[in-house]
């Protein structure tokens, strides 16, 4: 079984690294390489890469997993769907160093980076993105095409929707509902709910705009 990592950008490469480590343990991949539609057709850090319309010629979806490296949860959205459209399914890749609680559900197309705790009644929507050093306590529901940032810590029985970006450190006080499509800015303290498309930041974190062009990393007109 081979993996296709779907972007080559600052994530992917750490994708990357942690695909490496993850097949250093066990793993059903045995090859890894690139699809990325901005380059052409070559190779990237030793590994084959070309656009997704000539991946999808060269490989089966038989024997082919892929998994999106790309920050933005509406464009991981956008993708997910484009995968499943050329009958691809999401690989998924967890680190070997996790701690969880044997009552947690994954859904497929998951990156879970190193030093992560998942404790009882966890559940991650497909395609969510965990990097390294999340803490999630007792029945926290995280949706999909979602990332949460480095060193990020929910409460209990928090609930983030689909297609959220949660920068780094940040801070969510147990039983807070964040709707779908929202941001939380960099080390935020989250105490309330936050309705869907919304913007906030600070400690306490206040709305700051409407996220109308659904983007974390460009400026919004």
């Amino acid at each position: 079984m081979r993996l296709a990592i779907y972007g080559s950008g600052g994530l992917g490469r750490e994708v990357c690294f942690l695909a490496e480590t993850v097949m250093r343990h066990f793993s059903p991949y045995s090859e890894l390489l690139w699809i990325d539609d901005t380059k052409p057709a070559g190779y990237f850090c030793s590994r084959a890469m070309c656009p997704f319309d000539d991946f999808a010629e060269k490989y089966s979806p038989e024997d082919t997993h892929v998994v999106i490296a790309v920050g933005e949860p509406a464009q991981r959205k956008i993708l997910a769907e484009k995968i499943a459209a050329a009958h691809y399914r999401l690989g998924r890749l967890i680190s070997p160093d996790l701690q969880q609680s044997s009552d947690i559900e994954i859904g497929a197309g998951c990156l879970i980076f190193p030093g992560s705790i998942l404790l009882p009644g966890v559940t991650i929507g497909e395609n969510t993105v965990l990097q390294t050093g999340i803490v999630l306590t007792h029945d926290d529901r995280i949706g999909r095409n979602s990332v949460l940032s480095h060193r990020t810590v929910l409460g209990g029985a928090v609930s983030v929707g689909d297609n959220c970006y949660i920068g780094l450190a940040t801070a969510i006080r147990d039983h807070v509902s964040i709707g779908t499509d929202c941001i939380v800015g960099m080390g935020a303290v989250v105490t309330s709910d936050v309705e869907a498309n919304s913007v906030v930041a600070g400690n306490p974190a206040r709305k700051i705009r409407d996220n109308l062009s659904k983007t974390v990393f460009h400026k919004q007109s």
